[in-house]
């Protein structure tokens, strides 16, 4: 599910499907079919929904497809052959992409690839700096000697898209309640390292926490919140202060923690744990 906004009043819902093996690759292994290289986006709550078909970059199917703070989602691990299972896939997908969400012109960047292949049952997740954490690989042998192609390994990896700041050039999120409540507006104060530079845009952004596995982040979503009033005390000049309000309902954000970002032109702080509560 893509991401859900104030602006719309987090009514219009999309859906990016992306990728996939071919129908039979499961059950025809040893024949390595291409994995699928198109992707679908349908508007579920349109009068009369239609998918809207268009090509990846590269083919893939095992896939992680990780919401980003900025909005846009991560496609990462995978294989370009096969399909999931038990040594079924092959020639494995290293390089990760990003699928721009409202770059209509360019939809997708190509990132330099790993060197680790992480097929079935590997794993993404989104971590409080922005990074991604790779982890997982291959359910296959921890080792080569039985002529296994792609063997189980216990590395980590953390990837770092490209609204990766250095440290000292990130806002920081100074002050923030620990839970707030539906329909309530709640403050945030930070510091802001650059105050000469121009603001472009400055968003809120809450992450939900979900769990990774077999090419599914379990309960995944980004809300876009609704900054209602921004002000810059007058005699500091890089602590600033937002007022945002809190998501409408549980429909929209189901009580749980959630990870929250402030963003400055695109450019995510770390982020901070808050509770959203049932009232």
């Amino acid at each position: 599910m893509l991401p859900l906004t104030y602006s719309d009043g987090y009514v219009r819902v999309q859906i990016l499907v992306c990728g996939g093996a071919q129908l039979g690759a499961y059950v025809n292994h040893t024949s390595q079919p291409g994995c699928s290289s198109t992707y679908g986006k349908i508007t579920v709550t349109d009068p009369n929904p239609v998918w809207a078909m268009e090509t990846m970059p590269i083919p893939r199917c095992m896939g992680d497809m990780i919401l980003l703070p900025d909005q846009n989602v991560l496609i990462i691990n995978g294989a370009q052959n096969g399909s999931q299972g038990w040594g079924y896939a092959s020639v494995p997908a290293f390089n990760p992409v990003l699928y721009q969400t409202y770059n209509n012109q360019s939809r997708f960047l190509i990132f330099e690839p790993t060197t680790t292949p992480r097929m079935y049952h590997s794993t993404a997740n989104l971590l409080q700096d922005g990074r991604i954490l790779l982890a997982g690989s291959n359910s296959h042998q921890y080792n080569t000697f039985r002529n296994t192609p792609f063997p189980t390994v216990l590395s980590l990896e953390a990837f770092s898209p490209p609204y990766i700041v250095d440290v000292d050039q990130r806002t920081i999120i100074q002050i923030l309640p620990a839970q707030i409540s539906y329909q309530q507006s709640f403050g945030i104060t930070f510091w802001d390292p650059n105050p000469g530079a121009p603001t472009v845009t400055l968003s809120v952004v809450l992450t939900s926490a979900p769990f990774v596995t077999h090419s599914f982040a379990q309960g995944q979503w980004l809300l876009v919140l609704d900054i209602v009033n921004a002000t810059v005390p007058p005699h500091i000049t890089r602590k600033k202060s937002i007022t945002v309000m809190a998501p409408p309902n549980s429909a929209v954000a189901p009580p749980a923690y959630y990870m929250l970002w402030l963003l400055k032109n695109g450019a995510p702080s770390i982020a901070r744990w808050v509770q959203v509560l049932q009232a």
